[in-house]
């Protein structure tokens, strides 16, 4: 039974690390409004089982997006309150994302 809860944790502490990666990686290149389709599609293809159900829930407490509905997921620009007003804020928020997603990753 313990082994069972172990591969549970692992797994939704996978799955949360590479939803951030995925979303850090599209912020930093530019990216602010991406359809959950497309983020649906790369989880499953990493193996996760995953809907867009399923990836609203894990959206709502993600620090990187501003809000989230089925049709569009919309992460904070440059230019918008929450991340800081400025490039190089904004910039110092996802190094930080990165850092946090990354050191999830590796434990």
């Amino acid at each position: 039974m313990r082994i069972r809860e172990l591969l549970h944790e692992d797994y939704n502490q996978s799955l949360a690390s590479d939803l951030n990666n995925i979303l850090i990686g599209a912020k930093a290149s530019g990216i602010v409004d991406i359809k959950p389709d497309v983020i649906v599609r790369q989880m499953q293809k990493m193996g996760y089982s995953i809907d867009t159900g399923s990836l609203m829930t894990l959206l709502q407490d993600n620090p990187t997006v501003l809000n989230a509905s089925p049709e569009n997921i919309h992460m904070a620009g440059p230019d918008e309150a929450g991340v800081g007003g400025s490039v190089a804020d904004t910039q110092s928020t996802v190094s930080s994302l990165a850092q946090t997603a990354t050191s999830k990753g590796l434990k």
